[in-house]
């Protein structure tokens, strides 16, 4: 049977595919284990997934629920992305803890290494190389706030989505696979990416960056939790995007902090005394 890539998390490693049937669309569960393709360069690596709106063919099957399910899923057109060489993949030998930097630009540094993507699907997702051996978890630093822009780590939670707070030195420790990075900016743009480490193959361990949404926000008038949502795009996820605008309003308020001036500030003319006071 052939279909369409309807959806694919590449940090939790399934997604959907979609097929007519009858003249009617039927949505199939897909995992990354059912997928057989290997990205050219990379064979040794194991490394699969699929591209939104891709075309695959695969084997349905009926699960004992009703739900159904693609097996043996071959991606029909998997070249639209860019593989860097082997040769080119930063090796990190290190057990442990992993620490991840996403800078203003977003560029990404692993371990205070600049890396670029193994695996560049731009706009969906990037996926890094972060080591070989046991990575048990992962940390990521932010840039410190700005007047102007701001940068978040969201959780996701069962009551929603949550700003965590880093250490005094800007770090997010003890990150979960799924946790999103949100970037608040003055003039209203707001991008939110997912990130999550990965294990592929035997040894190798990834750090995947993929794009939830980018919205233009109006941050003009009065700014409420319902306004916003007015405005936030949804693509009929469960865990809908306007669940982040608790988060925007708490980049704003950040920015707006730093716009302030600090604590018990006084001007020259409060602690000098004038002509006529002397």
């Amino acid at each position: 049977m052939k279909g369409k890539v309807d959806a694919y998390d590449p940090i939790r490693g399934f997604g959907f595919l979609k097929a007519e049937v009858d003249g009617e669309w039927r949505m199939y569960f897909a995992h990354n284990s059912d997928i057989y393709y290997t990205v050219p360069g990379l064979e040794s690596e194991d490394i699969t997934f699929l591209l939104p709106g891709g075309g695959v063919e695969f084997n349905p099957i009926r699960q004992p629920d009703g739900r159904w399910k693609a097996t043996n899923i071959i991606p029909l057109n998997p070249d639209g992305f860019v593989v860097n060489p082997l040769k080119e993949r930063p090796r990190i030998s290190r057990e442990g803890y992993v620490v991840v930097a996403v800078a203003e630009d977003r560029t990404i540094t692993i371990l205070g290494k600049s890396v670029i993507p193994t695996i560049d699907a731009t706009p969906n997702f990037q996926i890094y190389y972060i080591g070989r051996g046991t990575i048990k978890g992962f940390a990521v630093k932010l840039p410190p706030p700005t007047a102007e822009r701001v940068f978040l780590l969201v959780n996701p939670k069962e009551e929603g989505k949550t700003v965590r707070r880093p250490t005094p030195d800007g770090l997010h420790k003890d990150v979960h696979r799924g946790s999103f990075v949100m970037e608040v900016s003055r003039d209203g743009h707001v991008v939110v990416q997912k990130l999550g480490a990965h294990f592929y193959g035997r040894e190798d361990n990834w750090l995947v960056l993929t794009t939830r949404f980018q919205h233009r926000y109006d941050f003009s008038g009065e700014l409420t939790e319902a306004g916003l949502i007015g405005q936030t795009p949804d693509v009929g996820k469960a865990d809908a995007n306007h669940e982040f605008v608790p988060a925007i309003l708490k980049g704003i308020e950040l920015m707006e902090c730093q716009s302030l001036p600090p604590p018990n500030h006084l001007t020259v003319s409060e602690v000098e005394p004038s002509n006529e006071e002397a």
